[in-house]
């Protein structure tokens, strides 16, 4: 081992190219997600939204997957569970379209559906920046 004398330090080992490479990559990946903090959304050309609804009495099972599908088969679109709010429940909508405005309103038609409102906690409003003036 090789000794220093005294008051000198080692050089800081600095990581390999291909590391730091790896951990800008990272960091870049993360970015778009992270910037401004917005949530993740739906790719360009596709909605996605989140609904509570209450269906039916006559409804046995209106979290299990195969009612929920049965609700959108052949629209293109997704309905899946996400969690109970009391007597609703917390539906997400996802579709091919850049809104899924006609697909609520033809859930909101459909005899097995008893309410559907889009969930309003999940969108909120952007405050514009606050400005100054002195």
């Amino acid at each position: 081992m090789h000794t220093l004398p005294i008051g000198q330090r080692r050089a800081p080992e600095v990581p390999s190219r291909n590391v730091a490479a790896c951990i800008a990559a990272v960091a870049v990946a993360m970015l778009p997600g992270c910037a401004a903090g917005t949530r993740p959304t739906a790719p360009a050309g596709r909605c996605t939204v989140d609904v509570v609804a209450q269906f039916s009495p006559a409804i046995a099972r209106p979290t299990s997957t195969a009612f929920l599908q049965s609700l959108v088969q052949g629209t293109g679109y997704d309905l899946r569970y996400v969690r109970t709010l009391g007597t609703s429940v917390l539906l997400r909508l996802t579709g091919p379209e850049p809104s899924c405005d006609a697909e609520i309103a033809r859930l909101r038609r459909d005899p097995a559906v008893k309410s559907l409102q889009i969930d309003e906690k999940s969108y909120l409003p952007r405050v514009p920046p606050r400005t100054e003036s002195r």
